[in-house]
């Protein structure tokens, strides 16, 4: 369990550097991805890591304000991670199914700025 959490703080580590650091990512859709990142380093950097000795022996014994603190951050960054999911399918779904349409509507609004 200890290897999962340090894979998915990595992996996550390096899409916010490839991010951070190269210009040619930096497009509306590929911000939904930074999301999905974030939110996903989080968990494995917080939720997972207090997760491990719970686990292991079925009691926890970090104490009832840092349970709850847990089960907060734990709900709220998944909870980001699938609505991250939703918006990158449905990016997606009118990149696939409007790509003419909304392009010109980008470039309308756009105009307007």
């Amino acid at each position: 369990m200890v290897l999962l959490a340090l894979v998915t703080t990595l992996g996550n580590i390096l899409v916010i550097f490839a991010f951070i650091t190269d210009r040619n990512l930096r497009h509306r859709s590929n911000y939904f991805f930074l999301n999905l990142a974030i939110s996903d380093f989080a968990v494995g950097a917080f939720c997972m890591p207090l997760y491990i000795p719970y686990s292991l022996t079925g009691k926890w014994h970090l104490g009832r304000g840092v349970c709850k603190l847990w089960l907060l951050m734990d709900y709220l960054l998944c909870t980001a991670s699938v609505f991250s999911i939703v918006l990158i399918s449905y990016d997606r779904f009118l990149s696939v199914t409007k790509a003419v349409t909304v392009v010109l509507l980008l470039e309308r609004k756009k105009d307007e700025w």
